[in-house]
């Protein structure tokens, strides 16, 4: 984890000479929609990682200034490579970011 957030925000932020004042970073966005809920946090995710959101307990908005794309990077130890379940779990996630 980052202490401060994505490195993709800060950048834009400061761009703008803007900050802003993280209450928490949490380790994956599966988590974060059920932690903000019910409180005045705003939660800044990349829109792919809000498919499956709740839209009666939270409202989603585009972000008022522009944060550029960034790339995922799939990583695993070399000692892993001739698992072939994770081959083939590794397959199914960069077939999944194709669509």
């Amino acid at each position: 984890m980052r202490g401060s957030g994505t490195l993709e925000i800060e950048r834009a932020l400061t761009a703008l000479r803007e900050r802003r004042r993280v209450a928490i970073s949490l380790p994956h966005w599966s988590v974060d929609p059920e932690f903000i809920s019910g409180t005045d946090l705003i939660l800044t995710v990349a829109s792919r990682g809000l498919r499956d959101i709740d839209e009666q307990s939270l409202i989603v908005v585009l972000p008022p200034f522009d944060i550029p794309s960034f790339t995922f990077v799939l990583a695993w130890h070399e000692r892993r490579g001739g698992d072939q379940a994770l081959n083939w779990l590794n397959e199914r996630i960069v077939q999944g970011t194709h669509r």
